[in-house]
């Protein structure tokens, strides 16, 4: 008596699983459709429904192979499960990689970009020690012309401009 429940809890569980491959084979079915174009949507449904009845087919087949071989239909049906497994983390592993190199991307987009800005500040630098040698120069003279005083302007719009750069860089 003992035996027979236990054989009746193995069939009940390997149908499940059966049943439940059988659902992620016509998934992964529904998906990839191979020798129709993506724009015949009235092959498609023909083709899966074709699938469909391959897959009922299929399952039923495994029901029967159960009946006379449980042993062998749980190693087959395991066998599925675990290729399933496989290529489930295939595309995990895929997606990623992929994930990966897009950040990797960013990265060197963003290192050329604040490299860019590094030299800008630079160059705003040279500029503004070049008119604070001009002012310093000019400010021996005991009266400023309007040159002077439109360098010494320049020279603090200068340094705004490098303070905001510089800022910005922080941010990067």
């Amino acid at each position: 008596m003992q035996s027979r429940l236990e054989e009746e809890d193995a069939k009940a569980s390997l149908m499940s699983r059966i049943q439940r491959l059988t659902k992620i084979i016509l998934a992964s079915s529904k998906n990839v459709i191979p020798g129709y174009p993506t724009e015949a949507p009235n092959h498609q449904r023909s083709h899966s429904f074709v699938e469909e009845d391959k897959l009922d087919a299929f399952r039923d087949a495994l029901i029967e192979q159960f009946v006379n071989d449980p042993d062998g239909s749980k190693s087959q049906i395991e066998n599925k499960e675990r290729e399933i497994q496989e290529k489930k983390e295939a595309n995990e592993s895929n997606e990623k990689a992929f994930e990966l190199e897009i950040k990797s991307t960013d990265r060197r987009v963003l290192q050329d970009q604040l490299n860019d800005k590094c030299s800008e500040n630079k160059e705003l630098q040279e500029k503004l020690k070049q008119l604070e040698q001009q002012l310093a120069a000019s400010s021996n003279c005991t009266s400023l012309s309007s040159e002077q005083y439109a360098s010494g302007a320049d020279a603090n719009e200068l340094k705004k401009k490098i303070q905001s750069q510089e800022i910005e860089n922080d941010k990067l």
